[in-house]
């Protein structure tokens, strides 16, 4: 159904510029620096169309040459800085777990003096029978 909406508007399009075609075919004279050329209007048109499309197109080619530069530039400060978050992020959980380390041997080592404690206490408590 969409292509045949498509095509019907083309063939409308395509007809209507028929009829201007036809009704614009007088002869016109164009000045340059140096000549002069007589063509059919229509054929004057159909050129100044075309340029007009040429020099639309290469300004959107140089414009979306310097964006996907520009694209390419950011992608690789985006990988960089993921690299280093990464690095970083890998420093602190080494750092983090050292000093977790640390800790639990302090920990473990007040945990086996206040065992001997409770047993130094225990031993001296308990009557002698």
């Amino acid at each position: 159904m969409n292509k045949q909406r498509n095509f019907v508007i083309a063939l409308v399009i395509a007809i209507v510029l028929v009829i201007f075609a036809l009704f614009n075919n007088d002869p016109v004279m164009i000045n340059f620096v140096v000549a002069s050329i007589k063509l059919p209007l229509i054929i004057i048109l159909f050129i100044c169309i075309l340029l007009g499309a040429l020099v639309t197109y290469l300004f959107a080619t140089t414009g979306n040459y310097s964006t996907k530069k520009e694209l390419k530039a950011m992608q690789g400060k985006v990988e960089q800085l993921e690299t280093q978050q990464d690095q970083a992020i890998e420093a602190a959980v080494a750092e983090n777990s050292e000093q977790f380390k640390a800790q639990l041997t302090e920990k473990d080592k007040e945990i086996e003096n206040l065992k001997a404690e409770l047993t130094d206490k225990t031993n001296t408590a308990a009557p002698k029978a």
